[in-house]
């Protein structure tokens, strides 16, 4: 038997935002701060914002990235208001769950996250 306690499960709805290069991961915190128009994001400006930045990477028609798109935005506004104009996910929060499950290299994801979080820009 394997481990079972402490493994992450990942829902299949987020298997195309699985282990994105490190590349990719940096194009969505760019494309989050030229879409977004503050730390929360609704559904419209998360579909622009994977349109942008993971539209050629992963070869599938735009319907079908939105459909993935919109499971992804449910999973992060699990508890939240049912009505998805009216939603939004924390933006920090998508780009260091991304980040986590991104093919990036352990140091990489640490500076990143460091990075999301770093108002102050102390370093």
């Amino acid at each position: 038997m394997g481990q079972t306690l402490g493994k992450a499960q990942i829902e299949l709805d987020a298997f195309p935002f699985i282990n994105l290069p490190a590349s990719l991961v940096l194009d969505l915190r760019q494309a989050v701060y030229e879409v977004a128009e503050g730390y929360g994001l609704t559904l419209i400006e998360v579909k622009e914002i994977v349109r942008i930045s993971l539209r050629e990477y992963l070869h599938i028609p735009e319907s079908k990235i939105d459909e993935y798109t919109q499971a992804l935005f449910d999973l992060f506004n699990a508890n939240g208001p049912l009505d998805t104009k009216e939603s939004l996910i924390d933006s920090f929060e998508f780009l260091a769950t991304i980040c986590i499950v991104s093919g990036m290299r352990l140091d990489e994801k640490i500076n990143f996250i460091f990075d999301l979080f770093d108002f102050s820009d102390a370093g």
